[in-house]
């Protein structure tokens, strides 16, 4: 049985999950959020809707806040 997830099942989620990881590596080694890093990779993953890239947008830019905090906290 599936859970729903905001619109998603749980493994469509953990899908776009994934993507949003895979560019926000991209991003922690330019060391910046932009658009065109965003924009640059997404089309590297066909068949995506705009409601699941606006997703996968959304959770990129969480985790790059949040991993950004974790790094500066070892920094200190």
């Amino acid at each position: 049985m599936s859970m729903n997830f905001s619109g998603f099942d749980k493994e469509f989620f953990m899908d776009l999950h994934k993507i949003a990881q895979d560019i926000v590596q991209k991003m922690i080694n330019k060391d910046c959020f932009s658009d065109a890093i965003f924009n640059e990779h997404i089309k590297n993953y066909k068949n995506l809707s705009s409601e699941q890239i606006s997703e996968i947008k959304r959770l990129a830019k969480v985790m790059f806040k949040r991993t950004k905090e974790v790094m500066l906290t070892y920094e200190r």
